[in-house]
């Protein structure tokens, strides 16, 4: 389906979107807020109360076993592993929601490590409407490929190498891409995977595409940087008429390059919020700063001097 740039911004200014922040908060803080965990996921968590389901979009709190609570961690206090979960939020009033959240975090003394993810999930509803089922599974198509393409930037603004080697956001396989091609050939919806960067199945069960790729954060900027590109992957896949798998920086090590391609390929996409917008330029500061952390972690050491034990290098 053809759209025109108003109406690809039309629904854009009321898609849905939902947040879940895997973090570590300290015991004492969690009981000075009345802050009650429930179980895992959304469904079962509890309201927080000062973020509740009747403010801010509503959130709840959920116990989450696989968070690490004593290794990366700068205190000595008893820690515990928490999933924040937001309800559905809309349009610019919703990211500031998110955003707001995050300030909130800050002042639970809340922390992350290596254990931390942080997942958003796009609603399409708004962004498909009256689409044919095909075009709808077109769609999804498209945001794949470009998630597939950029996957690198992705990652690269995370700064966390160990999110780009996690079991619970790993990469796409090229049999798991044939997998959603072979799908979409038979009129069925892509399965890419559940714990892929990108999880098309959540759109069965939620009619939203999961983005599990970011690390754990409790920087507003760094958050902002992630919602948008996010969204800018999701309006750019109404108006492209046919993305690849592949881009020009596939490996870590190109993960600077890579955001800055990403910066450049979308330019002023999604950018009519005026949440993001008002952030713009610092948190792609962060995002860039985050890219060279990411990048180093994937660049050798250069030896200076030979590793004991070895002979010098000596020109014949």
């Amino acid at each position: 389906m053809n759209l025109s740039k108003r109406e690809v911004l039309r629904r854009m200014a009321s898609v849905k979107l939902g947040n879940e922040a895997e973090v570590v908060v300290p015991v004492e803080r969690l009981e000075e807020d009345g802050i009650t965990l429930g179980g895992y996921g959304h469904g079962n968590g509890i309201a927080v109360p000062h973020y509740g389901l009747q403010a801010h979009g509503g959130w709840v709190a959920g116990y989450d076993s696989s968070l690490n609570t004593y290794r990366g961690v700068s205190t000595d206090r008893p820690m515990r592993g928490v999933e924040f979960s937001s309800a559905p939020v809309q349009g610019e009033a919703g990211i500031a929601s998110i955003l707001g959240f995050y300030d909130y975090l800050r002042t639970l003394d809340t922390e992350v490590n290596f254990s931390c993810g942080n997942h958003i999930h796009v609603g399409i509803e708004s962004l498909t409407e009256g689409f044919t089922r095909e075009q709808t599974i077109n769609y999804i198509m498209k945001v794949a490929k470009l998630a597939s393409c950029y996957h690198i930037a992705l990652y690269a603004s995370t700064g966390s190498k160990r999110r780009y080697d996690c079991s619970y956001a790993s990469l796409i396989s090229d049999y798991q891409k044939q997998r959603a091609i072979t799908n979409a050939k038979n009129g069925q919806l892509p399965r890419i995977g559940r714990t892929t960067y990108l999880n098309t199945e959540a759109y069965s069960r939620h009619s939203t595409l999961e983005f599990r790729v970011f690390a754990g954060t409790t920087n507003t900027l760094k958050m902002a940087n992630s919602l948008w590109m996010c969204l800018a992957l999701c309006e750019t896949a109404l108006h492209l008429r046919a993305p690849r798998w592949t881009g020009n920086y596939m490996n870590p090590q190109d993960g600077r390059k890579a955001l800055d391609a990403f910066y450049t390929m979308m330019g002023d996409t999604a950018r009519q919020y005026a949440p993001i917008e008002e952030r713009l330029r610092p948190m792609r500061k962060t995002a860039r700063r985050m890219a060279d952390k990411f990048t180093a972690g994937f660049t050798p050491p250069e030896l200076s001097e030979p590793i004991e034990g070895t002979l010098p290098v000596t020109s014949a």
